[in-house]
């Protein structure tokens, strides 16, 4: 596999014209045979040459398709024959590997294209036989969108979805009941493929013709966090994402004592740093929303609301102790955070929320059930401050479309 490494990053160096298909080619290829040795070596079976060389067929697939370079493909396969005497398989289709580690978490896989027919979609039912997990993920927010997408194929399309276990034991020691399961064991070998966003949505919902079981697994992260496909089942998420009662307890503790009469309005501020500095500026050539943005949010609530008070958590305590605290326009109350799950269960017994980046303030705003206070994203030019955005309770449509 190293031989191959190094003949394909040779290829890709001497043909390539420009630096940006070098870097993009060179990716794409130590991308795919890392995923190919990491399978290789991890299979609890021998490998045949035609399996070797199926692997090596898709690299030259990817050439030609992901790179836009069928010259560099054609040499690839021709390599392959010379090298070996023996002539790549052809693709017959199914050359999806399967991903699962049930109880380690997940592998990568690449994402196929979906071949069905768009006509065979024209008479569908609600009697579904796909089946749908998520690829896993440690970050609690980003646990949460992806929780909420599956549970809007669920309930959208009728699609039977599922949690691995890892990501169940996760989210069963945080949330007191959720509606989704853990896969079952007799599912656990099934063909699982690996697909993309996109394409999933693409074959929902499911064709009444298609009789026979398929189970899918979506790899990519969803268009805009997923928020066409769940947001009108908030109000049902809000109950399966009802945090245990420890956390509970703990967050009300913090805000009957922040509350300074049964009348004060507590608002929830997010600070949200850490990588999505770096993030927001590649992604969207803007810095995160800073001091201008929170004075801004709080005047808003301060003008609607006679008696309240903000409480902040971010991932940057020095930001907030060093900058935000003593530049605001009015007090900030703070707790010595112990883990993001406390956190984001104080932030959801607020009254309020004001929001910056990241799925973290997605689904605190959500979860507060108020009014969410979230940064434009089309205010001006790429220097100038952001302005502030509204979103009445009940519609978290706009705020976080590009988180």
């Amino acid at each position: 596999m190293r031989r191959w490494r190094v003949r394909l990053l040779r290829l890709c160096r001497n043909k390539a014209k420009g630096p940006l298909f070098t870097v993009f080619a060179m990716c794409c290829v130590l991308l795919t045979l890392s995923i190919v040795q990491s399978w290789l070596q991890g299979s609890q079976r021998s490998i045949s040459d035609s399996e070797a060389l199926q692997s090596l067929s898709d690299m030259a697939e990817l050439l030609e398709e992901g790179a836009g370079r069928p010259d560099l493909a054609d040499q690839l396969r021709n390599d392959i024959a010379a090298d070996t005497g023996l002539e790549p398989p052809e693709d017959d289709g199914e050359n999806e590997r399967e991903v699962m580690e049930f109880e380690d978490g997940v592998s990568q896989a690449n994402i196929s294209k979906s071949s069905r027919d768009p006509e065979a979609d024209i008479d569908r039912d609600l009697s579904c036989t796909t089946h749908i997990m998520f690829l896993a993920d440690s970050q609690l927010g980003n646990f949460m969108v992806k929780y909420a997408v599956l549970y809007g194929f669920q309930r959208k399309y009728s699609a039977k979805v599922y949690l691995f276990p890892k990501q169940y034991r996760f989210a069963n020691k945080i949330f007191k009941k959720l509606s989704i399961d853990v896969v079952p064991d007799e599912l656990k070998t099934a063909d699982w493929r690996p697909v993309s966003y996109e394409d999933i949505m693409y074959m929902l919902p499911c064709n009444k013709y298609v009789t026979e079981e398929e189970f899918f697994i979506v790899t990519d992260w969803p268009a805009d966090n997923g928020l066409q496909l769940y947001s009108q089942y908030v109000d049902e998420l809000r109950k399966d994402f009802e945090f245990t009662p420890a956390f509970r307890t703990r967050a009300r503790r913090y805000t009957e004592r922040f509350r300074a009469s049964p009348n004060t309005t507590l608002v929830g501020i997010h600070v949200r740093r850490g990588d999505h500095i770096l993030h927001t500026w590649l992604r969207h050539q803007r810095k995160v929303p800073d001091l201008d943005y929170f004075n801004k949010s709080m005047q808003y609530y301060a003008a609607m609301f006679p008696d309240v008070r903000f409480v902040a958590c971010s991932d940057d305590r020095r930001f907030l102790l060093n900058k935000l605290v003593p530049n605001a326009p009015f007090p900030i109350y703070t707790i010595d955070s112990v883990n993001q799950v406390h956190d984001m269960a104080l932030l959801a017994a607020c009254d309020h929320t004001v929001i910056t980046v990241g799925t973290f303030g997605l689904f605190s705003g959500m979860l507060t059930g108020g009014s969410i206070v979230a940064a434009s994203r089309h205010t001006g030019t790429r220097g100038d401050p952001f302005d502030i955005q509204v979103n009445p309770p009940g519609d978290i449509g706009q705020a976080f479309l590009w988180n």
